[in-house]
């Protein structure tokens, strides 16, 4: 009898997973665009005032006496309260 040769079974090659650093990387420009969002000069003023009326009003003073901001700024803070 004639011995029939065994055919080599070829092994399959894994790709590998670029979806990790795909999410990573847009994870990192949601952050990018969160920081440039808090960066923008009126959203300053609504954090620093409290919730009452006096204490806005105080702060708006103080802040055209030192001229830190500018109209629409002060406009924007007050649509904001």
């Amino acid at each position: 009898m004639v011995k029939k040769k065994k055919k080599k079974k070829k092994k399959k090659k894994k790709k590998k997973k670029k979806k990790k650093k795909k999410k990573k990387k847009k994870e990192k420009k949601k952050k990018e665009r969160k920081k440039e969002t808090k960066k923008q000069p009126g959203t300053i003023l609504s954090k620093t005032w409290c919730c009452s009326l006096k204490e806005k009003l105080f702060t708006l003073e103080f802040e055209m006496r030192n001229s830190l901001c500018t109209f629409p700024i002060l406009v924007e803070a007050i649509f904001l309260c």
